[in-house]
């Protein structure tokens, strides 16, 4: 299972396949319930497992700043995921 937000654009033009998340430039920011995270423009956190799992009945929650251009992800109230959302130039 995996869980984010994405840019439309950088997606579907890379038609929606994962195997391009290993790069930056992806369109994702997003965390996979085997640990990776994945993040369309940071190398630093851009498909690295972190010790954390999401398992079976955890409760998360997706927080979005639009003028920080920042997205939280909060597991069981506890901060976990910090992303830097870079827009997709038009």
């Amino acid at each position: 299972m995996l869980i984010g937000v994405c840019q439309e654009k950088a997606v579907v033009k890379n038609n929606f396949l994962r195997g391009y998340w290993a790069k930056i430039g992806h369109g994702h920011y997003v965390v996979g319930s085997d640990g990776y995270t994945y993040s369309h423009s940071d190398k630093a956190v851009n498909y690295k497992r972190q010790t954390f799992r999401l398992v079976k009945g955890d409760l998360l929650k997706l927080c979005y700043d639009s003028g920080r251009k920042k997205l939280e992800i909060l597991v069981n109230s506890h901060k976990k995921w910090d992303f830097n959302i870079i827009p997709t130039p038009k």
